[in-house]
Parts: C-alpha cells; structure tokens; sequence
C-alpha cells in the first residue's frame, strides 16, 4: 500500500457517484497512504478535507476517522468548524473528537517525528532497491 501509484485510484473512489461503502473505504486507504507516503499527504488532506461534506452520514464517520489517523494539523480548521456547525450531534462529536486527538499526536517529542522521517526515508530506498533488484531481474 505504501506506494504513490495508489493515489490516483483511490482519489477517483471517493467520487460521490461512487457506493459509499467504496468511499469509506478509500477515505481510510487515503490517510493511510498520507501517513505512508509523505508525497502524497497534500493530497490526502485535500481529499479528506472535500469528503468530510459528504452527504451519507456513515462515509462522514469514516472521513473523521480517516482525518484522525491522519492526524494532519491543516484539517483542524474544518473539524472545528464542523465540531460546531454539524447537523447531526454525533458527527458534531466526532469532528470535535477528531480535532482533539490530532492536537494531542502534535505533542508527539522531536525524536520520534526524527525517527518518523529517517522511517519514511528508508521506506523511499527500500522501494528504490526493489524496483531496481525487478528491473534486474527482468533483464
């Protein structure tokens, strides 16, 4: 899963003409590749930030679960906003609880989000080599 190809496919299954069964769950594969690959957390936050105005209640469960494992400070002003302005006093907690819990993984000490970038750093050469050794292989 912690490959950048992904993106595209799943920004594509988060279509509001898609079943929402297949946007829940991209909304989940979207921040977890975020979270994979730093490359494409720009656009997981930006697909995110566009689903949490979905119109089924149960892909917007989903969105702020996704936006809380994602835990990407841009997303705090729309759960806050949605924290007060939500139809529904359960997504209303939700989006609170969302926003709450990415305050709290930003408290996360400096050594760990060292050892989360030299992590991801590695992750890039490891699918370098793999590529490569595949290309080897193929010759």
């Amino acid at each position: 899963l912690a490959d950048e190809r992904a993106c595209p496919a799943l920004l594509e299954a988060v279509d509001g003409r898609r079943g929402d069964g297949l946007r829940r769950a991209a909304a989940a594969a979207i921040a977890r590749l975020g979270v994979l690959v730093d490359g494409v957390r720009t656009r997981a936050v930006a697909a995110l930030e566009q689903m949490l105005s979905d119109p089924a209640y149960l892909v917007r469960v989903s969105v702020y679960a996704a936006c809380e494992a994602l835990a990407d400070v841009r997303l705090l002003p729309a759960l806050d906003r949605l924290a007060v302005s939500e139809s529904d006093g359960r997504l209303r907690r939700d989006a609170a609880e969302a926003a709450l819990r990415i305050r709290e993984a930003q408290k996360t000490p400096h050594e760990v989000s060292a050892l989360r970038a030299e992590l991801d750093a590695l992750r890039v050469e490891a699918r370098t080599l793999r590529e490569r050794l595949d290309a080897m292989g193929r010759s």
